[in-house]
């Protein structure tokens, strides 16, 4: 079954442990770039939910090719303020080994599963093969103190608009990393206010996962947001999703030091019969007499009463309902049998969620709602965009 955990980062206060209580998280993620290890190590140490098979650290090496305005924000590794270039690879800096050190003594005690440090990539440059080398170095050095290992790539969304250069990807991880484990993969977004994604990258990414999965690799997805839906088709082994937008979608905007808070907080309700996440008015505002009712729309978790009758829902309880959904949905996709079937599952899905859209879109045009017309239309657009992304994903698999 794909296990969904917490993308951890700033303001966590309890909403990892609530999640593991409630059986809506089944481990995390850790940031050093929000909270110093010792606070991290404290955190796992005392949660009796998170063990060494279920938690992980993300070296976030990500970050060091940029400015210091965002690298001074890691305070797991308070002596690495710098700018890595393709230099300190001939070999190894002091920089790289330090680091290296550094990340390996932060995850031990934490986790049996050592991220190793990568790059974010637009391009198979330097970037993508330093990190390659990084994975199997770490393999190689560290083999006797970890179970495990993952490679960790974040790679641009653009990247995957090119067949040709995923073919190139698909090969040269498989040809290249000697000892397959995990790949942490984080798709890096561009900074835009849409959630669908153009349907031949959503397809190459999935085909990219499809392959390197057959090749040996297993997953463990980063910043998933509602994609955590579809990528379940494909049966990863973790996706990972915080609270805040941030948490779910990582886009360019994050290198930038001057975008680092994060947004304001919205009430999000989730919806599995829409398979959409949207604030709450935007889902109320289709409820009508003559259109979508509260049973058609809800999705069986626990506050489904309460938001039905309005009654006074907390931020906590928006974030716990939107991890509740997708693990529904995940352990859904898990009793639906092979490959195949989880592909005609998640279409009918899809066409059903079209169906209650338009539906919606009828009544709000009948009653001139131009306004709530308008958002609406808005948030069913990626539904288009991933059944595109599904027909072409299995043409490509059929070759």
């Amino acid at each position: 079954m794909t296990k969904l955990i917490a993308q951890d980062g700033s303001q966590r206060g309890e909403k990892i442990t609530y999640g593991l209580e409630k059986g809506n998280l089944q481990g995390a993620i850790f940031s050093p770039k929000d909270y110093k290890i010792q606070s991290i190590k404290k955190y796992v140490g005392n949660s009796k939910y998170l063990n060494q098979e279920n938690t992980f650290l993300d070296p976030q090496f990500y970050y060091y090719t940029f400015n210091n305005g965002i690298i001074k924000n890691i305070k797991s590794y308070p002596d690495f303020n710098f700018n890595i270039t393709s230099n300190d690879f001939k070999p190894y800096s002091y920089k790289i080994d330090n680091f290296l050190e550094k990340h390996s003594e932060n995850t031990k005690g934490i986790s049996e599963t050592l991220i190793t440090p990568g790059f974010y990539m637009k391009d198979l440059d330097w970037h993508f093969y330093n990190s390659i080398d990084l994975y199997n170095d770490c393999v190689k050095k560290y083999i006797s103190k970890f179970n495990t290992f993952a490679l960790s790539l974040i790679i641009s969304v653009s990247f995957f608009s090119d067949k040709q250069k995923v073919d190139k990807l698909i090969e040269d991880l498989t040809n290249n990393v000697h000892k397959k484990k995990y790949v942490y993969l984080i798709i890096c977004y561009e900074p835009k206010k849409n959630k669908e994604v153009d349907p031949l990258c959503l397809s190459n990414i999935l085909y990219a996962i499809y392959k390197l999965q057959k090749n040996g690799f297993k997953f463990i997805l980063g910043y998933c947001f509602l994609n955590s839906i579809i990528f379940s088709v494909l049966n990863c082994d973790f996706v990972a999703s915080g609270w805040f937008k941030k948490l779910r979608r990582f886009t360019e905007s994050m290198f930038d030091p001057k975008n680092l808070p994060y947004a304001r907080k919205t009430r999000n309700y989730t919806s599995i019969p829409l398979l959409s996440c949207m604030p709450e008015n935007h889902l109320r505002d289709m409820v009508k007499p003559n259109g979508l009712t509260y049973e058609m729309i809800l999705s069986g978790t626990k506050n489904d009463k309460e938001f039905k009758n309005k009654s006074p829902l907390s931020e906590l309880d928006f974030y716990q309902q939107y991890w509740e959904s997708i693990t529904l949905i995940l352990k859904e996709m898990e009793s639906t049998g092979d490959f195949k079937s989880r592909i005609q599952v998640m279409k009918n899905k899809i066409f059903y969620a079209q169906s209650l859209y338009k539906n919606a879109l009828n009544s709000l045009k009948l009653s001139q709602e131009k306004i709530a017309e308008k958002n609406t239309r808005m948030e069913s657009k990626h539904l288009q965009s991933w059944l595109d992304a599904l027909d072409i994903f299995e043409l490509e698999i059929k070759k």
